[in-house]
This record gives C-alpha cells, sequence and structure tokens, in this order.
C-alpha cells in the first residue's frame, strides 16, 4: 500500500482533484465525501494504469513539493481556487504484477450461492467478482 497527497482545490461549489505525481490524476467531487471517494477511484485507476504499461510508479512527493506542484500547475493555466487548497494523503494498493494469491475464505453455502448467482449475472468468474465487490463497497452505505 502507497499514500500519495492529492490537492482538494474548491472550483465553483465543487471541489475540482490534482496529484502531484500523476499528470494524468483528472477528477473533482461535488463535496468533499464525493472527492474522497473519487480521488481513491481515480488513484487507483492511474496506478492500475502504470502497471499494466509496465511504467514505474512515481514516488509520493511530500506536502512541501506537493504545494510547489500544485501551484505551478494552476498558476500554468491561470486558475484561482475559490478558497483554501487541502491536501489529503489518500491510500492505493499497488497491483502485484497480475500474482495469483491462494487464500481461504469461510461463509454460508447460501452466501457463497449468491456470490455465485451475482458473479454469473456479471459474467464474471467468482473471484473477480468478490474484488470488483471489494473494491465498490462504500463503508456507511446499507447493502443488501
Amino acid at each position: 500500500m502507497r499514500y500519495y497527497l492529492i490537492a482538494f482545490i474548491p472550483d465553483g461549489g465543487k471541489i475540482s482533484l490534482f496529484s502531484p505525481d500523476f499528470p494524468e490524476f483528472d477528477s473533482c467531487g461535488d463535496d468533499v465525501n464525493d472527492a474522497m471517494h473519487m480521488a481513491s477511484d481515480c488513484l487507483r485507476i492511474c496506478v492500475e494504469e502504470y502497471c499494466k504499461e509496465g511504467r514505474t510508479l512515481p514516488e509520493p512527493c511530500d506536502v512541501q513539493t506537493a504545494r510547489e506542484r500544485t501551484t505551478s500547475a494552476l498558476d500554468e493555466i491561470g486558475f484561482v481556487p475559490e478558497g483554501e487548497i487541502s491536501y489529503h494523503y489518500i491510500p492505493v494498493v499497488v497491483p502485484s504484477n497480475g500474482q495469483v494469491t491462494r487464500i481461504s475464505v469461510s461463509m454460508t453455502k447460501a452466501d457463497l450461492e449468491e456470490i455465485d448467482y451475482r458473479a454469473h449475472l456479471f459474467g464474471m468468474p467468482r473471484s473477480k467478482f468478490i474484488v470488483a465487490a471489494a473494491r465498490g463497497y462504500t463503508p456507511g452505505h446499507t447493502h443488501q
């Protein structure tokens, strides 16, 4: 797991997001909670793409470097934030280059049948469905 700083930039009632480490990073959120979710998703996609392409992941920068890079990028496009920029460390799991790990999980037979049924609906193998479900899980929401 790595932690990258993401700049949360007030922008017209929304929050624009900027990564000082990934120039490809492009996202925003309607509020802080949405921005946190979007930052996490966008960062995960960036890391996965770097790994798929065989590119070396950048080392996470420190706060001072993050501020300098953010200021420079905003100055370059002539953007003036509508408030104070905040910086948040966002965790991301670094893929293990496709290395598969076998695990043992205990659950009821009914739960396993439901997982298999739902995986089949989405045309996915069980393991891929479980990973997708875990990535889509949002704490605090009711899941049926």
